[in-house]
C-alpha cells in the first residue's frame, strides 16, 4: 500500500519524523541521567522508568512513521476535474442538517488547518465523488451523505 502526500505536507511529514528522532534520543540521554542519579536499582528509579515508557512511545511512533515514509509517494494536487481528487476543495451540503461546509483533501497525513486526509472516513466518502451527486457512508458509527456542489482543483475554477 502507497501512502499518497502533497508537497507541502511531505516536507512537514519528513520535520515530524526528524522531530521524533531527537525525542527518542533525548529520552535515552535522560534515562542515563536517570541511573546516575539513584543509588537504587532501575525498577525503583522513577526517572528511569518513566524515561523508558517515554521512549517507547516515541520509538514505537517513529518506527511507525518511518515505515510510512518508506512507502510515500508524492502527488501533484488535483487540477480543475470533474471529481475530487487529492488537493481539491470541495463544497458539500451535509443532507441531515442542510448545513454547508468546504473541505480540502489532503494527504494520507494532512498537516495544514482545514484539510482533511483522503484516508479519513470523509475523505473515503469525497474522493472521486462528482458534482450534484450524493454520497453516503459512515462516520463514527452513523450513516451521514453530502450532495456535492462544487469541486475546486489546485488551479481554482473560473468565476
Amino acid at each position: 500500500m502507497n501512502y499518497f502526500f502533497l508537497e507541502p505536507d511531505l516536507r512537514a511529514f519528513k520535520a515530524q519524523i526528524e522531530e521524533l528522532r531527537v525525542r527518542t534520543n533525548e529520552t535515552l540521554v535522560d534515562m542515563s541521567e536517570g541511573t546516575r542519579q539513584s543509588s537504587e536499582t532501575w525498577h525503583d528509579n522513577y526517572l528511569f522508568e518513566e524515561g523508558q515508557r517515554q521512549w517507547k512511545m516515541w520509538a514505537t511512533q517513529l518506527q511507525e512513521w518511518e515505515a510510512i515514509l518508506d512507502k510515500t509517494e508524492v502527488v501533484a494536487p488535483a487540477a480543475l476535474s470533474d471529481k475530487v481528487g487529492i488537493g481539491s476543495e470541495v463544497i458539500m451540503t451535509d443532507q441531515e442538517s442542510g448545513q454547508q461546509k468546504t473541505y480540502r483533501i489532503g494527504s494520507y497525513i494532512a498537516f495544514e488547518p482545514g484539510d482533511i486526509s483522503y484516508a479519513s472516513p470523509l475523505g473515503q466518502i469525497l474522493l472521486f465523488a462528482s458534482v450534484g451527486k450524493i454520497q453516503k457512508g459512515m462516520i463514527a458509527g452513523a450513516e451521514k451523505s453530502f450532495k456535492i456542489e462544487k469541486i475546486r482543483g489546485f488551479l481554482k475554477d473560473m468565476p
